[in-house]
């Protein structure tokens, strides 16, 4: 892990360094993780073989956690120096019960989590335990309390993106609107006044006759 952490640091201090990305890495425990990441927002752990959060640092600006696809069965009691923590994802560890997830309770920002592929989800109501153990959680595994899906940031940035562009569409449209009125309405200064001079031909020759 300690390799992993020096490349992605790249030289800089700790507290200049807002993402992590520790992934694939077999330790059984953390190691070159420390406090002075105290700006850290995201942190990845995926797939590391983790079995313990011993020694896990309090990270007070941690927003989101993956812990997916460990071995961590307990001591989630040590994630509580993350107090702002929002969105943790602990899917692929073996949680065996909804019991596991009590010390969540000193979480008091967390919104969202996600233990997809736990022993505990074999439980037919464990989504419904969990929103009653943690009061504050408003997604289990994507949905909330009535089984709604969680908004999307990507979904909400396209569909802006089609806004702005219909908007353009119907500017341009009345533009093409406007121009042909002009055209039928009112005509061109040339064909106004060629109109002019074969009224007066017109009168002189009556005028003529008479």
């Amino acid at each position: 892990m300690e390799k992993i952490i020096k490349e992605q640091v790249a030289g800089r201090q700790p507290d200049e360094i807002y993402e992590l990305s520790i992934d694939n890495c077999p330790e059984a425990q953390l190691s070159g993780l420390t406090d002075a990441y105290t700006n850290l927002e995201t942190l990845s752990l995926m797939n590391n073989g983790l079995t313990s959060l011993k020694g896990f640092p309090n990270f007070p600006n941690l927003r989101k956690l993956d812990l997916s696809d460990n071995q961590i069965s307990e001591g989630l009691e040590l994630l509580s120096g993350c107090e702002n923590l929002e969105f943790l994802i602990l899917s692929g560890n073996p949680l065996k019960d909804v019991a596991s997830l009590e010390s969540l309770k000193k979480l008091k920002q967390l919104q969202s989590l996600e233990v997809m592929n736990c022993p505990l989800t074999d439980t037919k109501d464990y989504r419904k335990e969990i929103f009653t153990l943690l009061e504050e959680v408003l997604f289990v595994d994507g949905l909330d309390r009535d089984g709604h899906p969680a908004p999307n940031d990507d979904d909400d940035d396209e569909d802006d993106e089609e806004s702005e562009g219909g908007d353009e569409g119907d500017s341009d449209e009345a533009g093409d609107d406007h121009e042909e009125g002009e055209g039928e309405d009112g005509g061109s200064d040339d064909e106004k006044e060629e109109s002019g001079r074969g009224t007066k031909r017109k009168h002189d020759e009556e005028d003529e006759d008479a």
